[in-house]
């Protein structure tokens, strides 16, 4: 899966075998959908998916996890409508309740993003991913001290992907007013990684230009080139990070220049985009005509 859709990818889950139904035709075909979304092969694992809820529609692991990849391919209708089967189907599935917020988060409606966040931590207190997506939508709804926190817990409870959090950790504590404190966490973040994992990740490269480690224009330059799908989802989170560098710093009207980049992304799929449109908000830049 490339990096940009592993980043976006790491919102939402996978379903384990706890909540499989008793068709065994159904799981086998599950499996391989399974397999098919962490190879990112969205189109084929919704056909499979098509399958399994034809041979056993009360199983709701199903339309949640074909509610994932309709997602990954920025079908969000059709995502939120497999999320809202799957929730009616098993209440208490509170995977489906933290996809479907991410989803209501990337089509702009973070108040239902937040309810439904809300509701997965109630329904499992130890979901990280839960609280990452939740502090995410902290961030955009400009209530830093609440991001923080839910990091910061998703942090304690061991979440797997702990780069992004990192990054909006940076971000969190350097808009507080405690740009030392974060570039130690964001540079103890890095000393945590192989030599080899920091230089193939593009958080590591993200970090990297949040700590002012890395050429701004050259990154910027050299991604500009990238002319494949995942592209624009690059652009905008490194625009997102470049202008909230330059923010802190006191740089406004080149921050102004990076958000506006990372919002003509069209990358809704990503928190930066809502990110960087609230910041431009709280900067006194009009959005309406960016977010189309």
């Amino acid at each position: 899966m490339s990096k940009p859709l592993l980043a976006l990818a790491v919102c939402l889950f996978l379903s384990t075998t706890t909540h499989l139904g008793a068709d065994d035709d159904a799981v086998k075909l599950h499996a391989a959908a399974v397999a098919k979304i962490q190879a990112g092969s969205f189109a084929e694992a919704i056909a499979l998916l098509d399958q399994c809820i034809a041979k056993d529609p009360a199983t709701a692991v199903y339309w949640k996890d074909r509610g994932r990849a309709r997602q990954m391919l920025d079908d969000l209708d059709g995502a939120i409508a497999d999320y809202d089967r799957a929730i009616a189907v098993e209440p208490a599935l509170a995977m489906a309740w933290n996809n479907r917020g991410c989803a209501r988060r990337s089509k702009g409606d973070h108040t239902g993003a937040m309810a439904d966040l809300a509701r997965a931590i109630a329904l499992d207190p130890k979901l990280d991913f839960a609280y990452v997506n939740r502090g995410y939508t902290h961030i955009v709804l400009g209530d830093l001290a609440a991001a923080k926190a839910d990091i910061e817990r998703a942090l304690e409870l061991g979440t797997k992907y702990r780069d992004y959090p990192a990054l909006w950790l940076w971000t969190i504590r350097a808009r507080m007013g405690d740009k030392p404190a974060a570039d130690d966490g964001l540079r103890k973040h890095l000393a945590t990684l192989a030599p080899d994992a920091a230089a193939r990740s593009f958080a590591a490269r993200l970090a990297a230009l949040l700590l002012g480690d890395a050429d701004e224009a050259g990154f910027l330059a050299e991604l500009d080139k990238d002319t494949t799908p995942e592209g624009k989802g690059m652009r905008c989170e490194a625009h997102y990070f470049a202008g909230t560098r330059q923010r802190v710093l006191g740089r406004d009207e080149s921050a102004v220049q990076h958000f506006r980049k990372a919002v003509a992304q069209q990358a809704p799929g990503y928190v930066e985009h809502h990110a960087a449109l609230r910041a431009l908000e709280e900067m006194g830049h009009a959005t309406a005509e960016l977010d189309k």
